[in-house]
């Protein structure tokens, strides 16, 4: 019986959550092997003999329709969830960061989707401030208890 691409991407999570130091090292040691002089090279080749190759590519990296397919790639593969399901949580937070409630997303990147890195369930929609604080000082309920505690001494 076939798995479902959801439990693939569990297998693959569990995988690399027991193995991640040995495909870090794998990772590193091919990078080391890598000619680097030889592979920027041959790009150069390529680039200089396919022009209007790379022309496209750039329009299409350009386009935000394309950007617009990356981002529903990365929500359904990464976030298991489609861009209306995106779209509702952040209706229901009221089109604002769940945490600070501001409007501004503060980044030409637009609003993060937080998500539990354990389990990659999605949390909320944060601005980049609230991302950044979380990402910086931790998740930790209690931490962040005894910083607000201390703020408010």
């Amino acid at each position: 019986m076939s798995m479902s691409r959801e439990e693939k991407n569990i297998k693959r999570r569990e995988y690399y959550k027991k193995n991640a130091e040995k495909i870090k090292a794998e990772a590193r040691e091919q990078y080391a092997k890598l000619d680097k002089d030889a592979y920027r090279a041959r790009k150069r080749r390529y680039y200089a003999a396919n022009p209007d190759k790379q022309k496209e590519a750039n329009k299409r990296r350009a386009d935000t329709s394309s950007k617009l397919r990356v981002r529903t790639y990365r929500l359904k593969h990464k976030y298991m969830m489609t861009q209306e399901e995106w779209d509702t949580l952040f209706t229901s937070q009221g089109n604002s960061c769940a945490v600070c409630r501001t409007t501004d997303p503060g980044t030409k990147y637009h609003w993060h989707t937080d998500h539990c890195h354990d389990t990659n369930k999605v949390r909320g929609i944060l601005c980049h401030r609230c991302n950044s604080f979380l990402l910086r000082y931790g998740t930790t309920p209690a931490i962040l208890r005894a910083a607000a505690d201390y703020l408010e001494r």
